[in-house]
């Protein structure tokens, strides 16, 4: 019977495992790219961030302008790219800013 368990475990573990948040590739996020104009918002973000110094998932310049680097923020009112909310638990990814360097670790 343990065995059986066992087995189960390891079958469904990968379905339960979450994988890598960030398209590293693209620089992208749920097909989101992640650089632009972004809002900060308290309900319906796009992504739920938890701001880390501590081994981020990516680290974030702000910008002044509009900018298509990776990991490079504007942070805005009005015509977002896309939306952030800042949280402790649960986060999409974890995010470091950043005045020297940016990009994805």
């Amino acid at each position: 019977m343990k065995s059986l368990i066992y087995s189960l475990i390891l079958v469904l573990l990968p379905v339960f495992v979450s994988r890598e948040p960030i398209d590293k590739d693209s620089c992208s996020c749920k097909g989101i790219p992640l650089h632009g104009r972004v809002k900060i918002v308290t309900e319906y973000p796009d992504f739920r961030i938890k701001v880390t110094d501590e081994y981020p998932d990516i680290v974030v310049k702000t910008v002044s302008e509009t900018s298509h680097t990776c990991c490079e923020w504007q942070i805005v009112d009005e015509y977002p790219d896309f939306t952030v909310q800042f949280v402790e638990d649960y986060p999409d990814f974890t995010v470091a800013f950043s005045y020297d360097s940016h990009g994805i670790r």
